[in-house]
């Protein structure tokens, strides 16, 4: 894994609507350009059983942070829960830290969060690297993600566009 920052590196929100969601973040911060990547279905262990769940994402670079908007659709969607913020366009749902080195490194960070009393929520390992969501709520309110991109995830991060910053007022 080379490609992903070793620090934070991404908000990851949850939304009911993934329109409203980007014209929210196209007014208030600019960000217009978006990978869109509709009906994902990903593969996750979740206490130690494989569950699957169908999810809408998009993907944006804001400066160095990648904001992620995730809609889930069907299946094992329970964690990306909106908290009673449905009418909101976005819920601020993770911050996601990127793992630089060996696969190793990414197993290893997960064994010393759980051990610090945060515990693997899920845990996703295939083609496009590791990610895995920790329960954080009770000490930041959010979930915290931890990155480590394989060849085709470092690729997927390399094809999101990439917005200039500049500021304007919330219409």
């Amino acid at each position: 894994m080379t490609g992903f920052d070793p620090a934070f590196v991404q908000l990851g929100y949850v939304t009911a609507d993934i329109d409203a969601a980007i014209d929210h973040f196209t007014r208030s911060a600019g960000v217009s350009q978006w990978l869109r990547w509709p009906d994902v279905v990903v593969e996750k262990e979740i206490d130690g059983a494989v569950a699957r769940s169908v999810l809408d994402l998009a993907f944006a670079w804001r400066g160095s942070t990648m904001l992620e908007l995730i809609r889930p659709v069907s299946g094992a969607v329970d964690i990306y829960s909106l908290r009673g913020a449905e009418d909101a366009p976005v819920t601020l749902h993770h911050i996601g830290h990127g793992v630089p080195g060996a696969e190793a490194e990414f197993e290893a960070r997960l064994e010393a969060m759980a051990a610090a009393g945060h515990p693997v929520a899920l845990v996703t390992r295939g083609e496009m690297g590791n990610y895995a969501l920790l329960d954080t709520r009770a000490t930041t309110g959010l979930y915290t993600e931890y990155l480590w991109g394989g060849p085709r995830g470092d690729a997927l991060f390399d094809s999101v566009p990439r917005n200039e910053i500049f500021y304007q007022a919330i219409a």
